[in-house]
């Protein structure tokens, strides 16, 4: 294996040892085929082909050796099974021979054009295999699923799924569509083990959220109808449930009390958050959530006022 920067041949990456280590233990899993090829390039001046064995010869004590240019990691990774674990798999090696470097570089780097994987298509492509990272992976893509699907959703059949949408910029008009993966992020923080909704189960959580949603589309009636306001774009719906974790007065005021009447009163405390584009048009996600935030304090705050 000759990688780039180590040797002056290399046009490989560098080695990961925790990449490899995952490989190994992917190929102990029969379910997993490994169809595409290692590459390489047969590098010395003995290699001949026999057409009568359909097989390549070489000469080992000339300094004949076929390259890994790109497979460097099942290499290593079929080096940490054991003679048995090796004898039940097989690799097909793609070679060419005696290339330039400058060639076998260009082969390289065409992996750089591959279309990588849409996000959206992953999620949904893990969903079907139900092959998630953890549970709360799974549980979120559920909720996003069920936000666009419920007939009592206000985001129903407005939350983007598939692959290669593309959505409008949402700097004048309501854009059509939701991020499926922006939503799912958000929401994966809601039910990841940090968050204050640990306490509830899992379907609670999934109710909480779809309440969350509802109420703000009935607490911004307006806004949630208006164009001129970006509350139902993806930066307004993902700062509304991120008020769950990363608004202190929200927290304040709802303690652990998550029912509907107490995120409703949270969420009202926000009622006169000014909605509209010109106030919300540079501004981040986090930065509306922060500007909720001061909101819900100070409205708050007055409330106890004597």
């Amino acid at each position: 294996v000759e990688r780039f920067g180590d040797d002056v041949e290399g046009v490989n990456r560098k080695f990961r040892e925790n990449h490899a280590i995952k490989m190994a233990e992917d190929m102990l899993n029969p379910d997993i085929l490994w169809m595409e090829p290692i590459l390489g390039d047969l590098r010395g001046l003995s290699w001949e082909y026999d057409g009568k064995t359909n097989t390549l010869k070489y000469d080992s004590k000339s300094g004949d050796y076929i390259t890994v240019d790109d497979g460097q990691h099942r290499r290593a990774a079929l080096e940490m099974l054991n003679a048995t674990e090796r004898g039940q798999l097989s690799f097909t090696l793609t070679v060419t021979k005696n290339l330039s470097y400058e060639r076998r570089l260009g082969i390289f780097r065409r992996q750089r054009l591959r279309m990588p994987l849409d996000a959206r298509l992953n999620l949904a492509q893990q969903h079907r295999l139900g092959e998630w990272k953890n549970e709360f992976d799974r549980e979120a893509y559920e909720i996003v699923l069920r936000l666009n699907s419920d007939v009592t959703s206000p985001l129903r059949d407005l939350i983007l799924l598939e692959e290669m949408v593309k959505r409008p910029h949402e700097g004048r008009h309501r854009p059509i569509g939701i991020n499926a993966n922006g939503l799912f992020a958000t929401i994966r923080r809601l039910v990841g083990s940090k968050s204050p909704l640990q306490v509830l189960s899992a379907s609670k959580r999934s109710d909480l959220i779809m309440v969350t949603v509802n109420l703000m589309a009935d607490v911004w009636l307006r806004q949630w109808k208006s164009e001129q306001h970006v509350l139902t774009t993806a930066r307004g719906v993902n700062a509304i449930l991120r008020l769950h974790t990363s608004s202190p007065n929200f927290s304040r005021v709802v303690g652990e009390d998550f029912s509907q009447e107490s995120i409703r009163r949270g969420l009202e405390l926000a009622a006169s958050f000014d909605w509209a584009v010109s106030k919300n048009l540079n501004d981040s996600v986090d930065k509306m959530v922060q500007r909720l935030d001061q909101s819900i304090g100070r409205n708050w705050a007055k409330e106890r006022q004597p």
